[in-house]
């Protein structure tokens, strides 16, 4: 994020290339969750055995193991090779270098331009707060739905293990639509954002907030020594709905502190 400012010329640029990040984002996590479905859908065709039990097949357990040990190493493997791509091709403007005064230089050289707000008055503005919490309890309610989501599904719905890849695919296939919402609305609220600074205080906000939220929500794990319990059905479920619903809550209120 903070790289953005650094590679564009105006705001329009900075809109649309901080859209299509978000845009590349999401068709990142639905083929992680694409891939997820596969490799349960081939392992579930693969099994032969006519003595298996279904029910014990559907649900996740020791043989699921090999799934998720190639999934993680797919994601590895690919994000690696993208990384490499990113700081090998990206090509950052070149700051113009100071000549060598000379006879002919003026003593007094002409004003340059500033920008607008330096970081430190950034700090000094109460919108800066307000969008921070805004924009940190939005990623709260995508980041912990996704974590808990799995546990949810599995454990307090008892629904089948391919479940866990095909309805976060379903959530972030429209988190990919609605992405394409941003430049037209951004027409019509305006956008004040600056600088690396402001992008990178938000993102820190955003992966603090989230360590955090989840080592609490952790603390109170009915069963931390077992695997689940029968409280961990009610535990998931109020994770989902009062978590993030009380998060949404605070997001709203925020957004109407703004207005």
């Amino acid at each position: 994020l903070s790289l953005i400012p650094e590679l564009v010329t105006n705001d329009h640029e900075k809109v649309e290339l901080t859209a299509l990040r978000y845009a590349f984002t999401v068709v990142a996590n639905i083929t992680v969750y694409g891939a997820a479905w596969l490799l349960l859908h081939l392992q579930g065709s693969s099994r032969v055995e006519p003595t298996q039990d279904i029910s014990i097949s559907d649900q996740l357990g020791g043989q699921d193991v090999p799934v998720f040990r190639n999934l993680s190493l797919l994601v590895v493997g690919v994000g690696a090779v993208f990384s490499l791509l990113f700081h090998l091709g990206t090509r950052e403007r070149r700051r113009p270098h100071a000549e060598e005064p000379g006879e002919h230089t003026p003593l007094l050289a002409p004003a340059t331009a500033q920008p607008l707000l330096l970081w430190k008055h950034w700090l000094r503005e109460p919108a800066f707060y307000q969008v921070g919490i805004l924009y940190m309890t939005t990623r709260l309610i995508v980041n912990l739905s996704q974590t808990y989501m799995a546990m949810y599904l599995t454990y307090s719905l008892h629904l089948p293990k391919k479940f866990i890849a095909t309805i976060p695919l379903v959530m972030y296939l429209s988190g990919f639509l609605s992405s394409f919402l941003m430049k037209p609305i951004n027409k019509c609220i305006g956008r004040n954002n600056s600088g690396a600074f402001v992008y990178g205080s938000m993102s820190f906000l955003d992966k603090v907030a989230n360590g955090l939220a989840v080592m609490a929500i952790q603390s109170l794990h009915p069963c931390p020594s077992e695997l689940c319990c029968r409280a961990c059905v009610s535990f998931y479920h109020w994770a989902m709905v009062a978590v993030t619903g009380g998060v949404g809550v605070a997001a709203a209120l925020c957004l109407c502190s703004l207005l």
